[in-house]
């Protein structure tokens, strides 16, 4: 596994989570009880504590303690004992503009986050053996700051820092570090393919998309490619007075991102969408344009406050190893992909590669296009099985399994309000191992490469 900087079995190993209540801290402990592990999560907050546990359930403790402080955190490991793996998501940061943030307030951000991060790992040292890791957590920030950012990219930097020293320091232990850019974003968002072509369906349209964001799927993807602009001009609409809900993604046409290109292709986008930025901008599929001037494109882009990030679709495992290989490819932040159950091919070696790189999937026509295979979706007697047995339809079944995993956003396409909230409910089912084992009888993993499938 991959979760949390760690790569190997956590079955029956003890884990201690600092700041395992919210945000990726409680993503990560709930990974590993998923994986049969011995949670151990802390925070200063008793409130949050007590949610999460209840949350979390399984196997899992929680203690109340103060990061800031050498001697509640020494006598927190004291209690815990021997452990084998150390994740540290605690600190609170701080923004504003470096000529009006108080001195003080700066002081009180490293004491959270900086300082508590490097009073855990002297304290948990004692407990720790040869074969732990030791996970803290850092920032995008400390690499591409906006404005306001100051504090927090000084911190994460120190944190960075830190890392690199640690991992020569106490090895053989194993040291990484998680950089997080602080958004959270739903596993299940809407896709726009076909959107805009019909003007009869205009307005149900852009009534679907604003129930999905109603209820959750914040993530609306799309692309100059769809309907030659109308898409965005749907999106456009259903986001008009809500922008600031949305976490927007639009698609360059290869042919469009070459240096000379791919500014007036994003402008044209912002029009078409009413916005003036987009939060990630993603190269639909890779063209003849040298990959080194479209990374140049897009962190220009990016510098401009157009973009907030971007990424790349339809890229295979051996493209996206050129592509991380590039200057200032490793800011890539995803790769959208198709996966659903009748295509698996990314299981082998390309899904495996991105946990790695900490890199998660966004899968479209997560549920299948027509013909044979959305037939034998809806027929399968153990998928009908599994439906029934969560009193949901085959479909939401299909579309579950897709987001099983941390590292894999979904993004199905409906109009009819009655399938927006079927996707919608299909962020709720979690699976048995024993029905995934089922799953994979009837859609098997793939066993060798398979040639990336496109549509």
């Amino acid at each position: 596994m991959n979760k949390g900087g760690i790569a190997l079995s956590l079955k029956g190993k003890r884990v201690v989570v600092l700041g395992g209540t919210s945000g990726i801290g409680l993503a990560a402990a709930k990974a590993f009880i998923d994986e049969s592990a011995q949670v151990i999560i802390a925070s200063r907050s008793a409130s949050k504590l007590s949610d999460a546990k209840v949350k979390l359930g399984g196997n899992v403790e929680g203690y109340e303690i103060d990061f800031r402080s050498e001697e509640k955190v020494a006598d927190f490991f004291k209690k815990v004992g021997k452990f084998d793996h150390l994740v540290v998501t605690a600190g609170e940061g701080a923004m504003g503009h470096f000529s009006e943030l108080p001195v003080a307030t700066v002081r009180e951000a490293f004491d959270s986050k900086f300082w508590g991060q490097y009073i855990s790992v002297r304290a948990a040292l004692p407990y720790l053996n040869n074969e732990s890791s030791i996970t803290l957590t850092s920032g995008v920030y400390g690499v591409r700051p906006p404005q306001g950012a100051t504090t927090l990219a000084s911190i994460n930097s120190a944190i960075d820092g830190l890392v690199r020293g640690l991992s020569v320091d106490l090895a053989p232990i194993r040291v990484n570090v998680v950089s997080p850019d602080g958004t959270s974003l739903p596993s299940l968002g809407q896709g726009t393919w076909y959107m805009g072509e019909n003007p009869q369906v205009r307005d149900k349209e852009i009534k679907a998309l604003q129930l999905g964001v109603e209820l959750g799927m914040t993530l609306i993807d799309t692309a100059e490619m769809y309907g030659n602009g109308d898409s965005e001009r749907i999106v456009g609409e259903a986001i008009k007075g809500r922008r600031n809900e949305v976490f927007l993604v639009s698609k360059v046409y290869p042919h469009h991102a070459g240096l000379d290109k791919i500014s007036k292709a994003c402008e044209n986008s912002l029009k078409r969408l009413g916005t003036d930025h987009l939060d990630l901008y993603l190269l639909h599929w890779r063209g003849r344009v040298p990959l080194e001037d479209t990374i140049e494109g897009m962190e220009k882009l990016r510098e401009e406050g157009k973009i907030l990030r971007w990424g790349v679709s339809n890229f295979d495992t051996v493209d996206m190893e050129e592509l991380w290989n590039t200057k200032h490819g490793k800011n890539c932040v995803t790769n959208q992909v198709l996966y659903h159950l009748g295509s698996r091919g990314i299981d082998f070696d390309l899904l495996p590669w991105q946990r790695e790189h900490n890199m998660p999937i966004m899968a479209y026509s997560p549920l299948a296009q027509g013909g044979s295979l959305r037939r034998q979706l809806l027929n399968d007697p153990a998928i009908h099985d599994i439906a029934d047995k969560y009193n949901v339809q085959p479909l939401q079944i299909a579309l579950a399994w897709t987001i099983r995993s941390n590292n894999v956003i979904s993004i199905p396409k409906a109009v009819q309000d009655e399938h927006v909230l079927a996707n919608a409910e299909a962020a709720s089912i979690e699976f048995t191992e024993e029905d995934l084992s089922r799953i994979d009888q009837v859609f098997p993993k793939p066993t060798r490469k398979m040639p990336l499938d496109i549509i």
